[in-house]
């Protein structure tokens, strides 16, 4: 009885012996795994992060070079010295001159509308005594008196200079029934002499359109945010695919991430975090000169199912192993208990 105890003992010690030396091979596979998989996300993460940062580079390029010509066409206007002259009063006394200059502006900034997806209106707003020539719809025989004391008095500053690019202008939007949100950001110059101001709107529709061109995948945001807090957002779905967007919510503007990244000196940056629920790389691209940035939510699971195929394959290997392992160690323990 004693001897077979220590038969079983025995059998029992070379089985633990066994299983142990059986499942290290096991362990360093998993280990081995675990690193390849990290490894593999870290690099498509970070190619992923150099493809991000170039594509949101060149939608700032581009919307640079649309406002290129936005500056290029107020300040053609400005320095119109027919226009300067007509405002100034010199021809006051020569209405066939006056007729003449209000047709050849009102027919150029029109065909300057039309030959640019960018712009969305073009303002010239004299002093009182001189009328408004815009590309905006007044309705037939409306004329417009100056108003640019009234324009300036609401306008949005530079210090003492009529700052440049803004996004707002309230009193237009009043006083020619405009839809702020038809357009993102306006280009405004004053003229030399004082005697009027030109305001160069960008369309919201030209910047959706460019974004919508662009495809960084499937449940993925992208948006362009003025400074203050105007967004035009591209959601990337499949057919019938539920929004992650909720309505009446900004997506950038005011949240942690959007705030951390407009403090930060950085240009080009990014941030892991958190939208509505869900885990996104975000990134950002600051266009400074124009107060934009061009922000991207890109959703995590998107980066890591480029490495799925390694987790899987490593999971295969170790069930495989694991069974492979217990197959042969049943089997040597059952011969060894047989010979004892």
């Amino acid at each position: 009885m004693a001897n077979k105890n220590v038969k079983k003992k025995h059998t029992i010690n070379i089985g633990t012996k066994m299983a142990l030396s059986l499942l290290r091979p096991i362990f360093c596979m998993i280990f081995i795994g675990v690193i390849s998989y990290r490894s593999a996300v870290a690099g498509i993460t970070n190619s992923f992060r150099t493809s991000l940062g170039q594509t949101l580079s060149m939608i700032s390029e581009y919307i640079d070079l649309g406002d290129n010509y936005v500056e290029t066409a107020a300040n053609k206007y400005m320095v119109d010295k027919d226009l300067s002259s007509y405002f100034m009063g010199m021809y006051d006394d020569d209405l066939q001159k006056q007729s003449e200059i209000k047709k050849n502006v009102s027919s150029e900034i029109a065909a300057t509308k039309q030959s640019n997806i960018f712009i969305n209106n073009i303002h010239i707003i004299p002093t009182s005594g001189h009328n408004v020539i815009t590309t905006k719809s007044l309705g037939a025989g409306t004329i417009t008196d100056g108003c640019l004391q009234e324009y300036l008095e609401e306008a949005e500053m530079d210090g003492k200079k009529l700052k440049k690019w803004v996004d707002k202008h309230p009193y237009l939007d009043k006083k020619f029934e405009l839809k702020e949100s038809e357009t993102l950001e306006s280009y405004q110059l004053l003229s030399l002499n004082k005697n009027y101001v030109v305001v160069v709107d960008v369309g919201a529709s030209g910047i959706r359109s460019l974004i919508e061109d662009v495809d960084l995948g499937n449940d993925t945001i992208l948006g362009v945010v003025t400074e203050n807090g105007k967004e035009i957002i591209c959601e990337r779905l499949e057919e019938n695919e539920e929004s992650n967007i909720i309505e009446g919510e900004s997506v950038f503007y005011q949240k942690d991430y959007y705030e951390k990244s407009m403090e930060s000196e950085d240009v080009l940056g990014y941030d892991d975090v958190k939208y509505n629920g869900k885990r996104y790389l975000y990134m950002y691209c600051k266009n400074s000169d124009k107060n934009l940035t061009i922000c991207a939510l890109i959703p995590r699971k998107t980066i890591t199912d480029q490495v799925l195929n390694i987790k899987v394959f490593t999971i295969i290997m170790i069930i495989l192993a694991t069974r492979l392992s217990a197959g042969i160690g049943t089997s040597v323990i059952s011969s060894i208990s047989k010979n004892m």
